[in-house]
């Protein structure tokens, strides 16, 4: 098998997730998969040129079928890949990209975005041959000409620096290249699949706008939803609907009224849209841009709109009785907030109701037997509670309620329930499958543990080290 570690299979494994993920976020957005620098070639030109340029997926919607066939890809041993596949160097990034605005125009559908996403762990592939690099910038350039998007996705070698200076840069051109500095190269899934995840994620303003400075300072600017509920989807069972079929309406007392096209348009526009809207007070909150040690960009630059109400908006919430507690009471409730203080982000916590139900149906495509395993973060992590505040929180309780029995040990705060006896089947016989799809995360920890006792492995106590220990061990075998 295939280091799981190494570039091209952190490149499938960001294939084969982006795949999942645009099945449930946007399953109408269109991708492929072209491997270059392999020994047989697969082409829409396959006698002539573009040689050692391999098509493993042309442009269509992602589906169940495609996320199996990058899996068996994934699950190759070294022998098999290259007698199916083969390596060469003798390549052209120039073909490559060929290849690639090939797709795009060969496609029937017209796309509003188009975008590259090159994965490598070569920093400069055509060393030699100034020619080769010199096709590869013409060809490149080209491309941004017509709107398709070359983003590098270098992937870091543990003993070698990727400097993307020696190739890339002129391969990776931005709109404003002046002020964009290139993130450094990653060794990590978890790095790739957020810059890949920020890539593919289309940025739609919700509207633009002129602020005004002052008298004859005008500047404008475009306006963002950076964090968007969501909720389950309606199920869609594909049939076309003609405009007929088609109702509006609007709830009003418990009743649906039902309004047509012009009607809604009416309703929108009493007058001109500049003094239809009713006026509104914000407050600009600005934001200076974050990046981590690695280059890539965290927490965009900007203001954000706080609306601000009006006095009417503002209510006095009346309490009948009011505590008076103790200083003492008070400083301890300090104490432990500032304790259990940590930094929020949305995107730390998922919604475990609609993971559960994508993880399921996830399981049904794929024909697994059983949903990968969901973490809730939303849940208290109560041995981190215990462990940052316990002692503060035993002190509030004897202020707050004097003279109270202590609790029993086997029931204190955070005390670990017993887990139930482990069913013999729900340990599997083998997870060389699931190592080489990274499909691991989906057992639960005291399955890994039982799993790596049956076999002798030696491992630690958190998950991530038993995946670690389970991984070492097929690699050794």
């Amino acid at each position: 098998m295939i280091h799981p570690t190494c570039p091209f299979q952190l490149s499938l494994k960001c294939a084969r997730t982006t795949l999942t993920n645009k099945i449930i976020s946007s399953n109408k957005d269109l991708t492929g998969i072209v491997l270059f620098g392999t020994d047989k070639t697969k082409n829409t030109r396959n006698d002539t040129d573009f040689k050692h340029i391999y098509v493993f997926h042309d442009l269509c919607e992602p589906g169940a079928e495609r996320v199996l066939e990058t899996e068996e890809l994934m699950s190759l041993d070294a022998n098999a890949f290259q007698e199916t596949y083969g390596h060469s160097t003798d390549f052209s990034m120039a073909d490559a990209l060929w290849v690639c605005s090939i797709m795009f125009s060969n496609c029937k559908f017209t796309l509003a975005h188009r975008r590259i996403l090159l994965f490598t762990a070569i920093d400069n592939p055509h060393e030699n041959s100034p020619q080769l690099q010199l096709q590869a910038r013409t060809k490149a350039k080209d491309l941004h000409e017509s709107n398709i998007d070359i983003d590098l996705m270098h992937i870091q070698l543990p003993t070698l620096e990727f400097d993307t200076s020696k190739f890339y840069k002129h391969i990776a051109l931005t709109a404003d290249d002046e002020f964009y500095s290139m993130p450094s190269a990653s060794d990590r899934l978890d790095d790739l699949l957020t810059r890949v995840r920020c890539k593919e994620h289309r940025k739609r303003p919700l509207g633009s706008l002129n602020f005004t400075v002052g008298e004859g300072v005008t500047v404008a600017f475009k306006m963002y939803k950076l964090v968007v509920p969501t909720s389950k989807p309606t199920p869609d069972t594909g049939e076309i609907l003609l405009p007929s079929d088609l109702k509006k309406y609007q709830e009003y007392g418990g009743k649906k009224i039902y309004v047509t096209d012009d009607e809604a348009k009416q309703i929108r526009h009493f007058d001109s849209p500049r003094n239809n809207d009713p006026p509104k007070f914000v407050a600009l909150l600005p934001q200076e841009e974050q990046v981590d040690n690695r280059g890539f960009q965290i927490v965009p630059p900007g203001f954000h709109v706080v609306y601000l109400p009006f006095m009417e908006d503002i209510r006095n919430v009346k309490v009948d009785s009011k505590h008076n507690p103790s200083e003492a009471l008070i400083e301890k409730s300090k104490e432990i907030i500032k304790k259990l203080q940590f930094a929020y982000h949305p995107e730390s916590f998922e919604n475990p109701v609609l993971q559960k139900h994508w993880r399921n149906i996830e399981a049904l495509a794929l024909n697994r037997d059983a949903p990968e395993e969901i973490i809730d973060y939303t849940l208290p992590t109560k041995d981190v509670i215990e462990k940052r505040a316990g002692r503060l929180i035993d002190e509030f309780k004897a202020l707050l309620c004097p003279g109270t029995p202590e609790p029993n040990p086997g029931t204190m705060y955070g005390a670990p329930a017993k887990r139930p006896r482990l069913d013999d089947s729900a340990v599997p016989l083998t997870l060389q499958h699931e190592v080489a799809t990274g499909q691991l995360p989906r057992y639960k920890v005291n399955v890994l543990k039982e799993f790596c006792k049956r076999n002798g492995i030696r491992c630690g106590s958190k998950k991530a080290d038993i995946m670690e220990a389970i991984k070492r061990f097929y690699l050794e075998h």
